[in-house]
């Protein structure tokens, strides 16, 4: 081999040169740039993001055998009065630069015989890292002792040093999960050390740490081997990942809302998503009826007897968080319950809960209507950070998203399904309803009914009094069947003046008395046509039984044709009356 000189980037590449400068930046946030003997730059930081407009600059010569001579540049943010004299800090940063850019290169030329210690350069490193916001920490090859973590180190994972002694106990305690420590750690770390023999000191990755609170941190791992030293840094990226997990589920939720998914599914998921990124908190989902009264709705991991004590309660000035929160429509944060006034007369439902904070948020819709609310508890006293702000504004807007689509769904299905005027199932829903139900009327085979009913002389009312009059009529006579037939049975219009009404578990006699409840009602009732005038009006119906005496099911449309017989009969012989089909003949 030649005994010339060799440049810079000839030894190390680069690449290298630039992962180191990365490095440096990200360790003291000061960016490093590298020139050659005649001034030119030859390497400079990727990852700053910032562009390399120097105004003044601190320079350190290095000389190593075997490479030519090159120098060791860190920017300054503020400007000297004298280039010669150099800040304590700017000193020290050179120091720790050209100490391992000595050592790095000489790595790369073991046979020039170039001594470098890590030892003699721990003091200018440690300035360095003692006040650097990145978390840094080193650890002996040969003994496995971790000799020095800095204080953002601490901050950052809540372990001191006297916690974690060795690189052992390190692993233990940071990545409790044995499964990950054995397919994740283990494998990076000996990859690291496989790298290190070969000449490859510098290796990254992306790992979840347990801090010693109990919460995770996702990061991103640097380790560089500096003689029998490994050191370390660590980039938080918790945050950077949470949005990105956030924004998933955001696209997850919002799927299942265009798929029109079971809207507590999709609150599910959401409280189930809040709950992962905030440890120990238990997240509640609560709808507001039409008469301003909170709704249990979502809340898994609150106790039933809480749920059910709260469920009802009207909303108000001082009810709690969530019914304040209604009320005032906006954010109530309480950090300690029993030092609440909104909570003064539910501390007993905190104690059923177990819980002692409660920071609630209103789901407001797109016209200001309040909706419901979306609640973060703790079982102990605690302060909201900025990323609990945007987490529960996150889960609130969602909610309000989902919540207001599935209402749009329910309006267009209604407007499908429903009568407009009356409310009553369309003739089309109440066929497609009433043959799904016959399914499994068929296999109990539980007795049914079906009721036809006909307003007596509809077409004279709308003549006579036009058809504002005539709305009114259907309208009355629609409410008279609705507050007289059970919630389990289905009614609808049928036709103009026509209406049905299927009874199920329902035999002739019981159907036959309904009906003259019906016709009385309604022949007693008179309609108001004017502020002056009202009109009296009479119905007609006809009734027709499945299952009647020994004879099998018959199909929803036979039983329509038998209750339309008996309805033309009543009319025929009269109207304002009730018949019942028999297979015979029509009774009454």
């Amino acid at each position: 081999m030649s005994d010339k000189a060799l440049s810079l980037l000839e030894i190390m590449g680069l690449k290298d040169l630039s992962e180191i400068l990365d490095n440096f930046y990200q360790i003291s946030s000061c960016i490093a740039y590298l020139m050659d003997g005649d001034g030119f730059v030859v390497a400079r930081p990727c990852l700053s993001g910032q562009h390399l407009d120097v105004k003044q600059s601190f320079q350190r010569s290095v000389n190593i055998a075997g490479c030519e001579p090159f120098f060791v540049c860190v920017v300054s943010q503020k400007t000297a009065v004298n280039q010669n004299q150099v800040p304590p800090k700017i000193q020290a940063l050179l120091d720790s630069l050209t100490s391992r850019l000595q050592f790095e290169v000489a790595a790369k030329l073991p046979s020039k015989g170039v001594e470098f210690s890590f030892e003699q350069d721990l003091l200018p490193l440690k300035q360095i890292l003692q006040v650097s916001s990145m978390a840094v920490g080193w650890s002996n090859i040969e003994t496995g002792e971790i000799e020095y973590i800095n204080p953002s180190f601490e901050q950052m994972f809540g372990y001191c040093h006297s916690d974690i002694p060795t690189l052992v106990q390190w692993f233990e305690k940071a990545f409790p999960d044995e499964v990950y420590r054995q397919t994740v750690l283990l494998p990076y770390y000996e990859n690291s050390l496989e790298a290190q023999k070969r000449g490859d000191l510098t290796k990254k990755t992306s790992l979840v740490v347990a801090c010693k609170d109990g919460s995770l941190r996702h990061v991103e791992l640097t380790v560089t081997y500096m003689g029998c030293r490994r050191l370390v840094s660590y980039i938080d990226v918790t945050d950077y990942f949470n949005i990105q997990e956030r924004l998933q589920v955001s696209a997850r939720l919002l799927e299942m809302v265009a798929k029109g998914s079971k809207l507590k599914d999709i609150m599910l998921a959401l409280v189930e998503q809040v709950q992962s990124e905030l440890p120990g908190s238990i997240c509640s989902v609560l709808m507001v009826d039409g008469s301003q009264r909170l709704r249990s709705y979502v809340a898994p991991n609150l106790p039933n007897s809480y749920l059910k004590a709260i469920d009802g309660v009207a909303v108000g000035p001082s009810i709690g968080s969530c019914g304040t929160a209604v009320y005032r429509k906006e954010r109530v944060v309480v950090e300690n319950i029993y030092d609440s006034e909104l909570w003064q007369n539910f501390t007993h439902l905190a104690d059923l809960a177990g819980v002692k904070s409660c920071w609630s948020d209103p789901i407001i819709a797109s016209s200001g209507e309040v909706l419901g609310t979306f609640a973060i508890y703790y079982p102990y006293p605690s302060v909201p950070t900025e990323q609990h702000l945007e987490l529960i504004d996150f889960a609130s807007n969602l909610a309000s998203v989902a919540i207001e689509n599935r209402r749009g769904q329910q309006a267009l299905e209604k407007r499908a399904n429903f009568d407009h005027l009356t409310g009553l199932s369309n003739r089309g829903h109440f066929f497609e309803s009433a043959e799904q139900t016959l399914e499994t009327l068929i296999v109990d085979k539980t007795p049914y009914c079906m009721i036809m009913l006909d307003i007596d002389h509809f077409k004279q009312i709308n003549d006579r009094f036009g058809h504002r009059a005539g709305d009114k009529v259907l309208i009355q006579v629609a409410g008279i069947m609705l507050d007289t037939v059970e919630d389990v049975n289905l009614v609808g219009r049928i036709g103009g003046e026509e209406f049905a009404i299927m009874l199920i578990d329902v035999d002739q006699q019981k159907a036959f008395e309904i009906a003259e409840q019906i016709r009385i009602a309604v022949e007693a009732q008179k309609v108001p046509i004017t502020d002056e005038q009202a009109v009296s009006v009479t119905i007609s119906a006809g009734i027709a039984q499945c299952h009647e005496h020994s004879e099998s099911a018959i199909s929803i449309d036979r039983l329509f044709g038998r209750a339309d017989e008996a309805l033309y009969q009543a009319k025929s012989l009269g109207r304002n009356r009730v018949k019942v089909f028999s297979k015979n003949n029509v009774t009454e």
